[in-house]
């Protein structure tokens, strides 16, 4: 695995209509939820998303990219309202983790650490400020959805405390539930092959 040059940081966009590095951002175009988080994105940049959605950022802390934009490593869309109809979900309210990717270019990556990817880094910027949006702690209950051929994703989340409720319309539905520290970590377990 190649290694990131320099520490990155997360953070989240007020106003993302027009965020320049939107604009390159790719996460891939082989599968669905590669097309998904792109044209999610690129909704973000137009300001024409149906959902209203706060973006977490993974960037490189310094530098630019051949555009001279700070260079984007990844985005995750979080959406607030209501869970009814998740499964497990006991609550009425709390977060929707809308979509998630890492660049192409930054796949395959560790960060200087030389073991924590950049799309762990990014989802625990995501979950701090879920937290903060609750105005926590505590955590709230926060939901995903995942394609049962996202394998990457699904590691992701159950590292991060997700579980799978099963498959619902052809995806499955992930529940984290409140309480949980957002660094929180474990093992991966129902989505280990």
């Amino acid at each position: 695995m190649a290694v990131l040059a320099g520490p990155v940081r997360f953070r989240t966009l007020i106003t993302p209509k027009d965020y320049p590095p939107f604009v390159d951002f790719c996460c891939g175009k082989s599968r669905m939820e590669e097309h998904e988080v792109n044209r999610t994105v690129r909704r973000l940049c137009a300001g024409a998303n149906e959902m209203q959605q706060v973006p977490v950022l993974l960037e490189l802390a310094s530098g630019q990219d051949v555009n001279g934009h700070p260079p984007l490593i990844g985005v995750c869309g979080v959406a607030t309202g209501t869970l009814e109809g998740v499964p497990g979900a006991a609550e009425p309210g709390g977060a929707y983790i809308v979509a998630i990717g890492t660049d192409l270019a930054y796949r395959g990556h560790v960060l200087e650490d030389q073991v924590t990817r950049p799309g762990n880094a990014l989802l625990d910027g995501a979950l701090r400020t879920i937290e903060t949006m609750f105005g926590g702690p505590p955590m709230a209950y926060i939901f995903a959805k995942v394609k049962p051929s996202n394998t990457a994703s699904k590691q992701l989340f159950d590292e991060h405390h997700f579980d799978d409720m099963g498959n619902h319309g052809g995806e499955h539905v992930l529940l984290r539930a409140p309480g949980i520290d957002p660094a929180a970590r474990r093992e991966a377990s129902w989505s280990a092959p």
